[in-house]
């Protein structure tokens, strides 16, 4: 999977939403988890997939990252 390798190569999941491979998937990801937040049956991401996600470290609030390292 592309974003295993980016992990791999970067040693990070933050994405920007320009990256050439993975820019729109991170943009639907992000969007998908918001609406998951709001009300689950409306994403199409589960559980399940958030939990890979999860393990990878991908960063779903880019802002709040960005803020928390700050700090």
């Amino acid at each position: 999977e592309e974003l295993a390798n980016f992990v791999k190569q970067n040693g990070h999941c933050n994405i920007p939403t320009n990256h050439p491979e993975l820019g729109s998937f991170v943009t639907r990801i992000r969007s998908e988890y918001k609406r998951y937040q709001t009300d689950a049956k409306t994403s199409s991401l589960t559980p399940e997939r958030i939990e890979q996600l999860n393990e990878l470290g991908f960063v779903f609030d880019s802002r709040k990252h960005e803020w928390d390292a700050k700090m």
